[in-house]
């Protein structure tokens, strides 16, 4: 389906969730067109939408429905697999490495409005870079154990990528944790346009990434492979690899 056939059809939901549709219908609407919508298309999604007298509120009122949607699934994945699970540890280092995540941009919201470097800000750069570093083990664990496991049921272009994915993060984490040790060296300006765009880079690109591991890539594991005692063997072989800075529950 073509953006603009997209466009129509959620300013269609927009109009019907307003005019008092039910929300179950809505929502399983709201799934199946987001689901095909990439982060990127969401500022053209809005300007066609205002271009037709849509409410951008309202949009985003949908957007929530849909949100709460796939919480629901998510929370479904957790409570079919056991605390010890490769796939529920993973999803609570993704967890782990949202909330960075929201650290850094609000981090770099904070140094656009400034005026000068504050004192503060190199280290809390440098320890958000380490943190988003520390994810190694996590993406290795994957490429190492899980994702050979998703290639033999024939996915390995899918899993290819993102193991490619992971290389272009890495190097984007590895410039973060560069620039918080120069910021000190360096005119403010170029600081802060520096961080701006490698703060807004690592937050859309590695939540984009960990939004189809969430959604798309983990629930296609567990259907792929549902022999508990090979997930058992995966489980020892991930142990070997080792964890992110804060322990998964066993």
């Amino acid at each position: 389906m073509e953006l603009d056939q997209r466009i129509e059809w959620i300013a269609d939901l927009v109009e019907r969730h307003q005019g008092g549709a039910q929300p179950e219908q809505i929502q399983r609407e709201a799934k199946a067109v987001f689901a095909h919508l990439r982060p990127d298309e969401i500022e053209a999604v809005e300007r066609g939408l205002t271009a037709r007298r849509v409410s951008i509120e309202a949009l985003h009122e949908v957007q929530r429905l849909h949100l709460d949607n796939l919480q629901q699934e998510l929370a479904a994945i957790r409570a079919a697999v056991e605390p010890w699970h490769p796939v529920r540890t993973m999803l609570d280092e993704h967890d782990e490495i949202l909330r960075t995540l929201e650290a850094l941009e609000e981090l770099n919201e904070k140094v656009q409005k400034a005026s000068a470097l504050e004192r503060t800000v190199p280290a809390e750069l440098r320890i958000l870079a380490e943190n988003l570093l520390a994810a190694e083990h996590h993406h290795k664990r994957e490429e190492d154990v899980v994702f050979p496991e998703l290639a033999k049921g024939g996915i390995g272009m899918t899993v290819k990528a993102m193991s490619d994915e992971h290389d272009e993060l890495r190097a984007m984490k590895q410039a973060l944790r560069g620039l918080a040790d120069r910021a000190a060296d360096m005119a403010f300006a170029d600081f802060r346009q520096k961080l701006g765009q490698l703060a807004q880079a690592i937050v859309f690109n590695l939540g984009d990434h960990i939004y189809r591991e969430n959604y798309i890539l983990y629930p296609a594991a567990l259907r792929m492979v549902p022999d508990k005692a090979l997930w058992t063997e995966l489980k020892r072989r991930c142990d070997e690899i080792g964890y992110c800075h804060f322990k998964p529950v066993h």
